[in-house]
């Protein structure tokens, strides 16, 4: 008795919905975390693994961004953080580029830095999956929703479409929509019953929503926040108004200062950096088509992801899904007598933004008119918000068919109108389904993947029917979070089970390539040379310097087909293409620092270039490394001895006053100092060279020549964001002595 008295009152019922959101996200990983399936996206955005699958491998996110910025920048900033240095510059990148200031990296975000453990990327997308069920736990049980329904909202937004498709940094700022409204209500909690705001939750959100490393979702999600802030707001009293106001402008200020660190080099990146579509208002018209609306509702009615490329701009464009089970609860919360102000201004929050998304009415043109909206993905990023508002509805709908028995009817109708509007959006766009080729095994799973949600509509209407036997407020929450554990599954069972990574020419380019660089053909691909600590020439990023692409249309590849990359041509005749255009423009290669060119083993090497002199060096059964005659370094003056010491540092010894030459990209923030030459420690002019690298001039002697990066007025910055970091810790102390006085 003793024991089960100790065990009922541990198990509280705030512990227990803990306990039952991390299970969830738990479960809904499983089979990375049983090692049925790997999660690396080495797999499916590299070429030097071999794969083993199950049935068959899939593609199990849509933006492969999660493999070449994600992954492998993220882990070079953690492991530079946590080996003591500041993540200011990538030299393994491109020509170099900064990496702070890239902002996808998500440099100094506390939780990115899981990516330095093995199956980092796996425990970082967990983590955040937790954190937002969690923070969406919190906020329910701030609106008067019991534990349960709360717990039930909390695990549908922990396992949401956004973080169940998209993978990469897009997801990052996603689990701090929840956590900053949840510091905007005790911001306002505080203010109504003449208690402390807790301020300085909301401060330290807005700033960790800048350093997640995807400032457009962070700006759409504040938007929803804004929007929620000033409801609450409008139902305060005149005097309570001002109160929270200044508790507001005060977090605002913080969370600024607080995130100046990262906000800064991101700002100076800007001004030097080619933004694709992001520039000039390309993205002011963009919005989703109408197998948009199906997949919202049947999110693999066209298969899983990029399986039937006749929807394959659908995939392309969308940013997460709803269900259909969360759809109807959604429209019964809409109706339900509990916070009247709040439900009112997500639904039409939600109504505005799908509206825009689809650029019903020309819609999106009104939301182009609100700041920077315009050069966002709007109908992308706005995803994660409105996922946030339909599972709030969805959450109070619950509370309401708890608290009314009345409620069953809206159940059914809401059901009714959904299942209407799955219909209509099927048979509108089934036209996508005409001509896609399944196997037998394949059409069984397409099968029953376009089933799920009538099951689900099935089993809504069962349990209003069942409702004198059953408590379908019980039975319906259980149904949410089966559906939405269902989906997020699917993309997780499209990883292959295991992989074999092919070390050989990784480990032959570490021991060989010293201070030159190497060009991939489609062996490792864009940016992965970060992972390994390799100088890797192809790259892909946003932003990109642009520096760096008018280097690339001038010198290296006129044909370069998007802006923000130099990345291998598909397909062998895309490689093969590439070789020519290497050989066309062979001493650019060599003056860029290319010692190395990565080819696969399948694709044969091009007679011009073997006549201009490049010699196999490696090869197995998956690459070809061949050597180039004769690279650039990336230290180097005439008349000199120079010895490289690493990627900043060379040891230089000339008889008379010469220019060394540093190949790696110019930006405002480089600064060059000598150590020695007969003349103690002093700072060198930086001039360009070469349009986009570094000379200085030495005088004759020998010394150490040094350069660093440091983002123009990044020192200011941390000085005033040490004193955000003050304050919110002189917030939190006050905070906790004020509450403990008023005890």
């Amino acid at each position: 008795m003793a024991l089960t008295r100790l065990r009922s009152g541990w198990l509280t019922p705030g512990r227990r919905a803990v306990l039952v959101i991390v299970a969830t996200v738990l479960a809904g990983n499983v089979l990375y975390l049983l090692g049925q399936a790997d999660s690396s996206p080495l797999t499916w955005t590299s070429s030097i693994v071999t794969v083993y699958c199950h049935l068959s491998c899939g593609r199990p996110a849509i933006d492969p961004n999660v493999g070449f910025i994600t992954q492998p920048l993220g882990h070079l900033a953690s492991s530079m953080v946590l080996h003591g240095h500041w993540p200011y510059w990538n030299p393994f990148e491109g020509l170099g580029q900064p990496l702070l200031g890239e902002m996808q990296s998500a440099a100094l975000f506390p939780l990115a830095w899981l990516l330095i453990m093995p199956a980092g990327l796996l425990w970082f997308h967990i983590s955040l999956e937790i954190v937002a069920g969690l923070a969406t736990y919190a906020v329910l049980r701030r609106l008067d929703l019991d534990s349960t329904w709360a717990m039930v909202g909390g695990c549908l937004f922990a396992l949401n479409g956004t973080f169940a498709w998209l993978g990469n940094a897009v997801l990052n700022p996603v689990c701090l929509l929840p956590l900053t409204i949840l510091g905007a209500e005790y911001i306002i909690d505080g203010v109504r019953w003449n208690r402390p705001t807790r301020w300085p939750l909301f401060a330290i959100a807005l700033a960790l929503g800048l350093y997640a490393g995807f400032p457009e979702v962070a700006y759409l999600d504040l938007l929803l926040v804004a929007g929620w802030v000033l409801v609450r707001l409008w139902h305060l009293r005149n005097s309570d108004r001002w109160r929270a106001i200044k508790s507001f402008a005060l977090a605002g200020a913080v969370g600024l200062a607080l995130a100046l660190p990262v906000i800064v080099p991101f700002a100076d990146f800007m001004k030097v950096a080619d933004i694709g579509h992001h520039a000039h208002g390309m993205f002011s018209g963009s919005h989703l088509g109408r197998g948009a609306a199906t997949m919202f509702l049947d999110p693999y009615y066209f298969g899983t992801i990029f399986s039937n490329m006749n929807a394959a701009p659908v995939w392309g464009g969308i940013g997460g899904y709803i269900t259909v089970s969360v759809l109807t609860l959604a429209l019964v919360g809409a109706f339900s007598a509990r916070q009247r102000a709040i439900r009112r201004y997500l639904v039409a929050f939600v109504v505005l933004a799908l509206l825009g998304m689809f650029n019903v009415w020309g819609l999106r043109a009104w939301w182009n008119l609100l700041p920077y909206v315009q050069s966002t993905a709007f109908a992308r990023y706005a995803m994660p918000a409105v996922e946030f508002a339909l599972i709030v509805l969805a959450a109070l709908g619950l509370q309401r068919l708890a608290d009314e028995s009345a409620a069953l009817r809206a159940v059914r109708r809401s059901a009714l109108l959904v299942t209407g509007a799955l219909i209509a959006a099927t048979l509108a766009t089934r036209y996508l389904n005409a001509g896609h080729v399944l196997t037998t095994k394949q059409r069984i799973v397409f099968a029953l993947l376009q089933a799920a949600p009538w099951v689900v509509l099935a089993l809504m209407f069962g349990a209003t029917a069942l409702s004198r036997k059953v408590k379908p407020a019980a039975i319906l929450g259980t149904l949410l979070v089966l559906e939405s554990l269902a989906y997020f599954v699917v993309p997780t069972a499209l990883s292959p089970k295991s992989y074999v990574f092919d070390e050989a020419p990784i480990t032959y380019l570490q021991t060989h390539q010293g201070e030159y660089r190497f060009l991939d053909f489609a062996v490792l691909w864009a940016n992965w040379g970060s992972q390994f600590g390799l100088h890797e020439l192809s790259s892909i990023d946003l932003p990109y310097p642009a520096d760096m692409t008018r280097y690339i249309r001038r010198h290296l590849d006129p044909e370069l087909p998007a802006s923000n990359q130099f990345v291998p041509h598909r397909g062998v005749a895309g490689i093969v293409r590439q070789e020519h255009l290497v050989a066309d423009h062979f001493a650019a290669y060599e003056a860029a620092g290319v010692k190395y060119l990565m080819i696969p083993a399948n694709v044969p090497i091009t007679s011009d270039l073997l006549r201009s002199g490049v010699r196999r060096v490696f090869s197995d059964y998956k690459a070809i490394i061949f050597e180039m005659p004769h690279p650039a370094p990336l230290f180097s003056a005439p008349g000199c001895t120079v010895r490289y010491l690493n990627d900043y540092t060379a040891h230089v010894g000339c008889p008379t006053q010469s220019t060394l030459t540093y190949r790696e990209l110019k930006m405002k923030g480089w600064t060059a100092t000598a150590r020695g030459f007969g003349a103690g420690t002093t700072t060198l002019p930086i001039s360009t060279t070469g349009e986009v690298f570094q000379s200085v001039s030495v005088p004759a002697g020998e010394g150490i020549v040094t350069f660093n990066f440091t983002p123009p007025h990044e020192r200011e910055a941390l000085v005033i964001g040490l004193l955000g970091l003050l304050a919110v810790t002189a917030g939190c102390v006050v905070t906790v002595r004020r509450e403990r006085n008023k005890q």
